[in-house]
């Protein structure tokens, strides 16, 4: 005998949230929200996050069950929703987009049948003016001593097509230590 059968509608849906552009190198919140539409308990779910190579995951909340990408969700009662709040960085990679994928569903060995999945892009951005710092002319952390004079290069760079007329750059050190 051949059955055939439709899913109408799936026990528990999962949607992600975060502004369409996000600027390379700065962070960005996900929102990872999640919704039981069952008329029923829902249990043992999981959701997953799968993120771009272009994006450096700093934290969540809650925090991951594994990895830094699995979470145990629960049980979810009918009607109930939850969020799960995601930082990271993203980076410039030149790619026009970067998609990030999640899941919902139950644990089956080590992988997740998923209830629903959703994908959504964002747009890395470069800013308009690009500017750096370099202590003593380096690139990256530098170390002074104390009494020591520093002299620092400030690198920019107009990341726009067209020429910048009449700009100005100010440098301004806010620490009551220096």
């Amino acid at each position: 005998y051949l059955f055939s059968f439709s899913i109408a509608q799936s026990p528990v849906t999962v949607s992600l949230e975060f502004p369409s552009e996000a600027r390379a190198g700065r962070e960005i919140k996900i929102f990872l929200k999640y919704f039981s539409q069952s008329e029923f308990l829902v249990s043992d779910l999981y959701a997953k996050a799968e993120y771009p190579s272009g994006f450096e995951f700093k934290s969540a909340s809650p925090v991951p069950s594994e990895g830094n990408n699995i979470w145990s969700v629960g049980s979810l009662e009918a009607g109930q929703d939850g969020t799960i709040e995601i930082e990271g960085v993203l980076k410039e990679t030149g790619a026009s987009a970067e998609s990030f994928k999640v899941s919902i569903g139950v644990k089956k060995d080590d992988s997740i049948l998923s209830y629903d999945e959703a994908i959504a892009a964002i747009v890395p951005s470069s800013p308009f003016l690009s500017v750096d710092i370099l202590p003593q002319g380096q690139e990256g952390a530098y170390k002074a001593s104390l009494g020591e004079e520093i002299n620092a290069v400030v690198r920019w760079k107009n990341n726009l097509p067209e020429s910048v007329q009449d700009a100005s750059l100010e440098v301004k050190i806010e620490d009551d230590k220096v």
